[in-house]
């Protein structure tokens, strides 16, 4: 009986150490979110050294820009139909995005749409787990950043690409949008 006391005592205190019943903090959220985006990259650059590792015959490069393309591809699908830059901007953005990137939206038009990233979680999870400049270069450009590629691949009235990344030296990460003009009956003559 006083184990089940112990235990029942040992979670209630616990739980309030939690402290479930607080909102969390924006503060609170950002944490989260980078510790969750810095998880996915650790899971990630492992996976990478066990293919290369295990399998040396096989392009582990490959598998993963192909796996974040197919991963970007399938949440981009989820975003139904997109026919603007804002539009697409405006779908690939959310709260808990802007805060653990410290994003900053600088054009926000039907036409043309940018966001600057101040902070790249994926970059520090590969400092911390000690890769180097060009490892880290490698793996944002020819990998990672294929999963925000794939995401825009569903939405041809639109085009996105990176202008300035952190992993290229650039103080910042720098995404455009661009709506493709759609051919008019003149274009085909």
């Amino acid at each position: 009986m006083e184990k089940d006391a112990t235990n029942a005592n040992n979670i209630k205190l616990y739980l309030q150490q939690l402290d479930l019943d607080r909102q969390p903090t924006n503060e609170d959220l950002k944490s989260a979110v980078i510790g969750a985006i810095k998880d996915r990259t650790t899971i990630y650059y492992f996976i990478w050294k066990t293919i290369q590792r295990l399998h040396p015959e096989i392009d582990a490069d490959e598998i993963m820009r192909d796996a974040s393309a197919d991963a970007g591809n399938y949440s981009g699908k989820k975003s139904g139909e997109i026919d603007s830059a804002q539009q697409a901007l405006k779908a690939f953005s959310s709260k808990t995005g802007c805060l653990a990137f410290e994003q900053d939206f600088t054009q926000l038009e039907d036409g043309y749409a940018e966001k600057v990233f101040g902070r790249c979680p994926h970059m520090e999870a590969l400092k911390e787990l000690g890769c180097t400049k060009d490892e880290m270069a490698h793996l944002c450009q020819d990998m990672l950043s294929y999963s925000d590629y794939g995401y825009f691949a569903p939405h041809t009235a639109v085009h996105m690409e990176f202008k300035e990344q952190i992993s290229n030296n650039d103080p910042i990460c720098r995404m455009c949008i661009s709506r493709i003009p759609k051919p008019t009956a003149t274009d085909s003559h």
